[in-house]
């Protein structure tokens, strides 16, 4: 018998080991959970379906915690050394049967 009964009930997973799964994929998966309920609501606000609708604060919060779960999309600029140009170069070869 081992010392820790948590281990002595947690399940075997695939590998055949009885750790328990990895709490951070929880939290992950948690996160996104909530996530998809909060822009449910802003939403749901936005479409003027709320009575009454979200308050300037509600928004506020929803708005941090959603900073927090989704990462934020930045414009990306490409840019290059005009001295070294990049080309892009597309070669189709036809073989005759």
């Amino acid at each position: 018998m081992a010392n820790n009964p948590e281990q002595e009930l947690a399940a075997p997973n695939a590998s055949g080991s009885s750790e328990k799964p990895k709490r951070s994929r929880d939290i992950h998966i948690r996160e996104k959970i909530r996530a998809a309920v909060i822009l449910e609501r802003l939403e749901r606000n936005a479409l003027g379906e709320l009575d009454p609708p979200m308050s300037a604060s509600q928004m506020k919060s929803a708005e941090i915690v959603l900073k927090k779960c989704i990462p934020d999309l930045a414009a990306i600029q490409i840019s290059g050394d005009p001295q070294n140009p990049v080309v892009n170069q597309v070669r189709v070869t036809i073989v005759d049967p």
